[in-house]
């Protein structure tokens, strides 16, 4: 690859990261010191603390976090080590599955979260029609219907 050509992706890359990563992190973190007059404040990071609410969840957040990572090196380093010094067969099938648990995470959200958004309309629909979407003839609360 050409010196201009990897500067031009590296570029595209630095843009891309910046507008769709960086950007989010910035204005999530400045929404929580700046108040909508843009005068900074404390008051909201404190309502995480006053709010017992809230406390919980970042607590609960930040527990699965530290267990998902001491998970995930508990087994990926015995397995990368044994990857690495020995010889065994589909190897090089195995290690091309690593990239699965890369790529799963935003299908299973996708999937996740339509099937969120349908139960809200299908809910929605059946407290202010009386009918159920997903029936046929007379449509009263008969057949398959997501509960909520």
């Amino acid at each position: 690859m050409s010196r201009a050509l990897s500067l031009a992706v590296g570029g595209i890359a630095a843009v891309f990261f910046g507008c769709f990563f960086a950007w989010p992190i910035v204005q999530t973190v400045r929404g929580a010191f700046f108040d909508a007059g843009g005068r900074w404040t404390l008051e909201y990071v404190w309502e995480i603390v006053r709010n017992r609410v809230y406390l919980e969840g970042l607590q609960n957040a930040f527990l699965l976090a530290l267990a998902s990572t001491a998970l995930t090196v508990a087994l990926a380093v015995p397995l990368a080590w044994m990857a690495d010094r020995f010889d065994f067969p589909a190897k090089r099938a195995l290690l091309a599955l690593l990239l699965v648990p890369m790529v799963l995470p935003p299908f299973v959200g996708r999937s996740r979260w339509h099937c969120c958004r349908i139960r809200a309309w299908c809910s929605s629909r059946l407290r202010a029609t009386g009918t159920n979407p997903f029936c046929r003839g007379s449509g009263r609360r008969r057949g398959a219907f997501l509960h909520s």
